[in-house]
């Protein structure tokens, strides 16, 4: 879907993935959910960068006793002020100014609360080390079950 873009911005693409394990999940909605933080990562690297994907086996950080599965998305793009990023996951917050209508995280953030799970961002403008980290993680079992 995002080949033509990664081509033509010059962005190289890093994928490890360590684990097969499969999630119940919702996949359009997930899907949804990677192709809004994949496209944001491709709006922050237009002049080109590094895309890395991850994905593991993880336990959750807050206590430690769920386990599911960890996925990061990790760009070389000109990051998040500090002053926003408490902001992002709220609805029409946009650091694209004029391009961006501001739902696309606020609406990530809802489908991977529906799927039990949490998302965090890190993300720095330091001229020597600049980027965004997502890192998502879903348990296995869902809050449902």
């Amino acid at each position: 879907m995002y080949a033509p873009r990664f081509k033509n911005s010059s962005i190289q693409l890093e994928r490890k993935y360590l684990t097969h394990a499969r999630l119940r999940c919702f996949t359009s909605e997930l899907r949804q959910v990677f192709a809004n933080l994949v496209g944001n990562a491709l709006d922050a690297m237009a002049q080109g960068g590094r895309l890395n994907v991850r994905i593991r086996l993880a336990r959750a950080r807050d206590d430690g006793a769920e386990s599911g599965i960890r996925v990061a998305i990790a760009d070389t793009g000109h990051g998040i002020p500090v002053e926003l990023q408490r902001r992002v996951f709220e609805p029409f917050m946009s650091t694209k100014e004029i391009t961006g209508v501001g739902l696309g995280l606020w609406v990530s953030q809802g489908i991977v609360k529906k799927h039990g799970g949490r998302i965090v961002l890190r993300s720095s403008t330091s001229p020597q080390r600049h980027g965004t980290v997502f890192t998502l993680f879903f348990p296995f079992r869902t809050p449902q079950e």
